[in-house]
């Protein structure tokens, strides 16, 4: 019998196994391909470093932010909390402090959110070096990754669920619930095809280790004094602007920081999906950022 031909909860109980088995192959042969031998070795990586490993270019922006507001180079002011500049960078800014602190002069920024259209993708020089150290993906390897796991997850809407779509329609019967479920299907596609970044084993292995090395600074941060401009730099690339939004003592950077934009986005991603996708204490929610 043509697959086609059987009815509505027949076709279902063959399409539903055979999108989930293949949503299930691709994030196994993201795991697969993925893998990189050898423990992580402890190679300096500085806060910009790790938060790009830990959630991608947007944690990047938000920890550029902090340590540019904590150091009073920018500074929230006005009803509206816009975020201006207070004072001239330092000469040895980074790269990134420069790309944020111009975007701050040149437009109008109520959110830290506002300057992810501006400063990124802010990876070029990051990249290179966790390339080169093994702790995520190179180009070539990523992009190969990305299709192969999408036209996977595509291959049943294809084959099966738009043509029965198709049928359904011109045979006036009920097609809302495979509607559905070829909608999610085409998420999880556009899931994969977004990871721009992706950790190795390695690299989840860095990122839990350099959580877990940083664990005083992360209750310095959210209790305690709030460290340096630099500390909280760390703090904010490891473990999200969490870190910031509960800080008694940095109550001034709140409404920067919890815009109607999520701040913690992660553009890495991790074999277990999107949200606690980067590494032991993940990214802070969202994908879109460095997965592994």
């Amino acid at each position: 019998m043509n697959e086609f031909d059987l009815i509505g909860s027949q076709f279902l109980a063959l399409y539903i196994p055979v999108t989930l088995g293949t949503i299930f192959g691709a994030m196994a042969t993201r795991y697969a391909l993925k893998v990189t031998s050898g423990e992580y070795r402890d190679i300096e990586l500085s806060a910009y470093d790790a938060a790009y490993l830990s959630g991608g270019d947007r944690r990047v922006v938000d920890a550029a932010a902090a340590k540019l507001l904590a150091s009073d180079v920018l500074s929230i002011s006005g009803s509206r909390a816009t975020i201006t500049i207070k004072n001239e960078l330092p000469k040895d800014a980074d790269p990134i402090e420069r790309s944020v602190f111009q975007a701050a002069r040149n437009h109008t920024i109520n959110y830290v959110a506002d300057f992810y259209k501006y400063v990124t993708p802010v990876s070029n020089n990051i990249r290179p070096k966790l390339i080169e150290a093994g702790l995520i993906l190179s180009d070539t390897r990523t992009a190969a990754l990305r299709v192969i796991c999408a036209l996977m997850v595509l291959g049943p809407i294809e084959v099966l669920g738009v043509p029965k779509v198709l049928f359904g329609m011109e045979r006036h019967k009920p097609v809302g619930f495979l509607v559905l479920l070829c909608l999610v299907g085409l998420a999880a596609a556009v899931y994969f095809i977004r990871q721009s970044c992706v950790r190795t084993s390695r690299g989840d292995a860095a990122v839990a280790y350099l959580q877990e090395e940083n664990r005083a600074l992360e209750y310095s941060v959210k209790y305690g004094d709030g460290g340096s401009s630099n500390e909280l730099a760390m703090a904010t690339g490891l473990f999200g602007t969490a870190v910031l939004l509960t800080s008694p003592l940095l109550v001034s950077m709140r409404p920067a920081f919890a815009g109607p934009v999520r701040t913690s986005g992660s553009s890495c991603s991790s074999s277990s999906g999107c949200g606690s996708s980067c590494g032991g204490g993940g990214c802070g929610g969202g994908c879109g950022g460095c997965g592994g």
